[in-house]
């Protein structure tokens, strides 16, 4: 999979910090496994500045043969 940054949001990718990152399965689904063929969307659901810098909070999931079987909780 690739790694999804819009052009919307300037900024150099090396200097980022990930505040928290959490996911999980989606029900019934069965873990990902070696070989299967997945990808993923995810969009960006807002865009705070605070003094720290800007505070951006991306949904996702991931998808294997077109089911839903991860998904961001932030």
């Amino acid at each position: 999979m690739r790694p999804i940054f819009p052009t919307i949001i300037d900024g150099d990718l090396l200097k980022l910090v990930h505040l928290s990152n959490s996911f999980r399965m989606v029900d019934g689904a069965k873990p990902l496994r070696v070989g299967d063929v997945c990808y993923s969307e995810a969009r960006i659901a807002s865009v705070t500045n605070t003094d720290a810098g800007k505070v951006i909070k991306v949904k996702g999931h991931v998808y294997r043969a077109g089911a839903r079987v991860h998904q961001s909780l932030r």
